[in-house]
C-alpha cells in the first residue's frame, strides 16, 4: 500500500470498510450515502498518512481512530450549519417569480458561471451536478436527484460557493495551499507569531507580510480545511512545507487523541549571567552596590508533532543596571559571605528569532528575524560569597531568589512564564 500497490489498497479497504463503516453509522447516524462519503474520507486521509504510522501492528486501531475523528467533525460541522437540500429550492426561494421571461442563460453561459468559481469549488461543483435540457429547450440542472432550473441555480450559486469553503474538504492533489504557523494553550496563546491574525506573541515580529495563521482555529483540522480554501497557483516554498506540516498533524495519532487541538510548546534555558559590579562601603558590614550585569535568555518553540513541525529559537540580550544593600556577616582571610537585597533594570539589547520548518527528514524553508524585546524590571534576594584575589577586587558567585515584574509584554521568556525563579549570577566586584 506504500508503495502504491493497487491490490494491496484494495485488500485493505475491504478488510477494513465494514468496521469503519460501523463506527460511522454509530457516531452520526446517518443514511448510507453520508456514511459512504465519511469511510472515503477516513480512508483517503489514513493513505496520505501512512508514513506516520510507525507500528504497523497497530493500523487498524490507527484507522478506526481516524474514522472517529472524521465522524466527529461532521456532527460538529452539522450543528454549525444547517444544510437546505436542493428538492426545497422552489419552496424556499420564489426565483422564478422574481425574474423576467427573457432573463435566460445558454449553456455556455452557464459553463463561464461555473469557470468563475475558484478551482476547489469548480471542481466539486462540475462532480456534483449536471447539465441538462428538458422537453422545451430550457437548461436544467441536476443535482443528485433533484433538478432545479438554471435561473435558481445561478440565484444559489453564492451560496453554494459559501458553503463549499466552510464544509468541503479539496482532495489530497490540492493539499499545497495557505497555512501558517502559531499556536494555541496554556501559554502558548500569547505566544503567538505576528504573522498569525494580527497577535504578536514569542519570537517578536516577522518582517513583512505573513500568511495567516492557525490561532484562529482551535484545531489542526479546521486549519487544515481553511487553507485549502485559500489556495492559489503560485505557492511559496514556504507555504508549501506548512502545508505538509498541516495535514500531517489533522492526521497525526497523537493529535487526533487529545480531538486534533493546536498546541505549541514552548521551553526555556536558565538564563546566562555575569556582570561588573562596584561596592561601596558604608560601614563595617553595610555595603551599596552597583554595576552593570549581562543576561542571555534562550526559548524554543515547537508547533506540532513527530516529525512535522514549526520550531523557533529566540534568543534575547540584556544588559542589567542592579541597586543593591548587602550585608556582610562573614570577612575571613581573602572569602566574604553576604546577604543582599535590591532591584534591577534589565535593557533590552537585541532579540533574534530563527525559524525552520520540519517535513520528515528536510528542512525545506527557515527564516530569521530581530525583534526589540521590553524593558524588564526586578527585585531580588541573595546570598553570596566573594573570593577577595586582590586589593579591592574580588570574584562573587551570588544566588538570587528574583520576581520578574510584569512588562505586559507579549513575548515569551523564562522570565515571563516563570516570574518567580533562582538565578546564580557571578561576576568581577570592584569595592571602594
Amino acid at each position: 500500500m506504500k508503495a502504491g500497490d493497487t491490490d494491496a489498497l484494495k485488500t485493505i479497504y475491504e478488510a477494513y470498510s465494514q468496521r469503519m463503516r460501523n463506527v460511522c453509522i454509530r457516531i452520526t447516524q446517518e443514511d448510507e450515502d453520508t456514511v459512504s462519503d465519511l469511510v472515503q474520507e477516513s480512508f483517503i486521509r489514513a493513505y496520505y498518512s501512512l508514513g506516520k504510522l510507525k507500528d504497523a501492528s497497530k493500523f487498524g486501531e490507527w484507522i478506526i481512530a481516524i474514522t472517529k475523528n472524521v465522524s466527529l467533525r461532521y456532527l460538529e460541522r452539522k450543528r454549525k450549519n444547517q444544510m437546505v437540500p436542493f428538492s426545497a429550492i422552489e419552496d424556499g426561494f420564489d426565483v422564478e417569480s422574481s425574474l423576467s421571461a427573457d432573463y435566460k442563460l445558454v449553456e455556455k453561459e452557464l459553463l463561464e458561471i461555473i469557470d468563475q468559481l475558484p478551482s476547489g469549488y469548480r471542481k466539486v461543483f462540475r462532480m456534483a451536478v449536471s447539465v441538462k435540457k428538458d422537453s422545451t429547450n430550457n437548461i436544467l440542472i441536476a443535482i443528485g436527484k433533484d433538478t432545479v432550473s438554471l435561473d435558481t441555480v445561478k440565484q444559489v450559486i453564492p451560496k453554494l460557493e459559501e458553503f463549499i469553503a466552510k464544509e468541503v474538504a479539496p482532495s489530497h492533489k490540492s493539499k499545497w495551499q495557505l497555512l501558517t504557523m502559531g499556536s494555541l494553550g496554556s501559554a502558548l496563546a500569547q505566544n503567538a507569531y505576528k504573522m498569525l491574525m494580527g497577535y504578536s506573541g514569542g519570537g517578536g515580529e516577522p518582517d513583512g507580510p505573513q500568511p495567516s495563521g492557525p490561532q484562529m482555529f482551535s484545531t489542526w483540522e479546521e486549519y487544515y480545511q481553511y487553507l485549502q480554501q485559500n489556495a492559489h497557483g503560485d505557492m511559496s516554498e514556504e507555504e508549501k512545507a506548512l502545508m505538509e506540516i498541516a495535514i500531517n498533524n489533522t492526521n497525526n495519532i497523537n493529535n487526533i487523541k487529545n480531538g486534533g487541538k493546536i498546541i505549541e510548546h514552548e521551553y526555556h534555558d536558565k538564563p546566562i549571567t555575569f556582570g561588573l559590579s562596584m561596592t561601596k562601603t558604608i560601614n563595617r558590614n553595610w555595603n551599596m552596590e552597583i554595576g552593570l550585569q549581562y543576561s542571555l535568555l534562550k526559548s524554543k518553540y515547537i508547533l506540532g508533532e513527530d516529525e512535522y513541525y514549526i520550531q523557533k529559537r529566540q534568543k534575547i540580550h540584556y544588559l542589567g543596571i542592579p541597586l543593591r544593600l548587602s550585608y556582610k556577616w562573614l570577612d575571613s582571610n581573602r572569602w566574604t559571605a553576604y546577604s543582599s537585597v535590591g532591584i534591577l533594570l534589565n535593557i533590552p539589547l537585541s532579540g533574534k528569532t530563527d525559524k525552520q520548518y520540519v517535513t520528515g527528514n528536510v528542512i525545506p524553508y527557515t527564516n530569521s528575524w530581530h525583534f526589540t524585546p521590553s524593558f524588564q524590571w526586578t527585585i531580588g534576594t541573595g546570598v553570596g560569597l566573594q573570593y577577595n584575589f586582590a586589593n579591592n577586587w574580588g570574584i562573587y558567585i551570588e544566588p538570587t531568589f528574583s520576581w520578574y515584574i510584569p512588562n505586559g509584554s507579549t513575548i515569551h521568556t523564562i522570565w515571563t512564564e516563570h516570574p518567580f525563579s533562582v538565578t546564580v549570577p557571578f561576576g568581577i566586584r570592584f569595592t571602594w
